[in-house]
Formats: structure tokens, C-alpha cells, sequence
């Protein structure tokens, strides 16, 4: 996942793939642009602080190979730090993502 510029956004050039899943503290803008994420075997983004606005037309999803370790009631996006009293973390979607 590229770095977010100086206004915190982060515009995709290129479909990405996760190994791991990609943490967000701040508040910050990622434009799909066109492309998507994958992430292979583990959630896609987790929310622990901030906002994260996504915009853009593209598809975020978790793959789960045939004996992954990705448990089936994970979320793709996950909003919410540690602690399950933790408010202080908010997901936007604009209109074309899915």
C-alpha cells in the first residue's frame, strides 16, 4: 500500500495485495482509482483510530485460500481500536466502492 501524501491521501496506481493487514490511526483519504485491493488469507484494513474515507471505484476484499487461517466471520474492514469501548475510529464510503 503506497504512503499517504501530505493532505493524508493514498491514491492507488496499481491493484495491491496484503500479506498482512494494512493499519490506519489517522485520518486519512485512500482513492481506489480505479483499482482494488486483495487481501490474501487475512483481513484487509482495520480502522484503529481516525477516519478513513474511501472514494473511488474499486473492490476491497479478503481472500481465504482452501486451508487459510482467516476466520469466517472476519470482516474485510474492521472499525474499532482494541479495546470494544474504543469510539474514536469512523469509516466513510463514497458511492462506487464496493
Amino acid at each position: 500500500m503506497p504512503a499517504a501524501d501530505k493532505n493524508g491521501v493514498i491514491t492507488l496506481e496499481k491493484d495491491v495485495e496484503l500479506a498482512a493487514t494494512h493499519e490506519f490511526s489517522q485520518d486519512v483519504t485512500l482513492n481506489l482509482n480505479g483499482h482494488n485491493i486483495t487481501a490474501n488469507d487475512v483481513r484487509a484494513l482495520w480502522v484503529k483510530a481516525g477516519t478513513l474515507t474511501i472514494t473511488g471505484k474499486g473492490l476491497i476484499t479478503s481472500v481465504k485460500p482452501e486451508n487459510g487461517s482467516l476466520d469466517d466471520a472476519s470482516s474485510v474492514i474492521r472499525v474499532g481500536g482494541e479495546d470494544s469501548n474504543d469510539n474514536t475510529a469512523e469509516l466513510v464510503l463514497g458511492k462506487d466502492v464496493t
